[in-house]
């Protein structure tokens, strides 16, 4: 006889216990979106009413052990106060000093944190990276190296960083 599980993950799964099957049940099933699954030699599918009724129908009414699934735990990005961390002409890149590069990573950082935080949580209030900070220096230091030969008029294009649209 025929066994299920509804597990964790929201999934059902169905355990034949090696008796294969036959043409027409395997097709009722596919035809619900439950597929076989090799590693665990086991068929699963997302819980729905398609999914359960057949499930039923195949197995009986009772499950091995039916796992209530848990309320998915959404993450809710905040808004930020703009749709970016910073915008700022090239010819204030090609002109900035060290102590300026850095004000714009913390405004980078400290938006970024802002609009990821809930989503990062395991980061501790940082959810920038080491190298992410890297990258947003080695931005500055190549637009300041290869834009520089732009006429005047072009180094007035503002550049937007962490475009962020919620």
């Amino acid at each position: 006889m025929a066994t299920y599980t509804i597990t964790k993950q929201n999934e059902i799964e169905i355990d034949f216990h090696g008796v294969k099957l036959d043409y027409a049940t395997r097709n009722k099933m596919k035809a619900v979106r439950i597929w076989w699954n090799p590693d665990k030699k086991i068929w699963h599918g997302p819980v729905d009413d398609q999914t359960l009724a057949v499930t039923k129908e195949i197995c009986g009414e009772i499950s091995v052990s039916v796992t209530p699934a848990p309320a998915p735990k959404r993450s809710i990005r905040k808004a930020p106060a703009d749709d970016y961390a910073l915008k700022v002409k090239i010819r204030d890149i090609i002109s900035a000093d060290k102590s300026q590069l850095e004000s714009w990573e913390k405004q980078l950082k400290d938006h970024v944190n802002e609009v990821m935080g809930e989503d990062n949580a395991s980061h501790s209030g940082n959810s920038v990276s080491k190298t992410q900070e890297s990258v947003w220096m080695n931005c500055f230091r190549f637009i300041a190296k290869n834009l520089s030969g732009l006429n005047s008029e072009h180094q007035e294009y503002e550049l937007i960083f962490e475009y962020s649209r919620s």
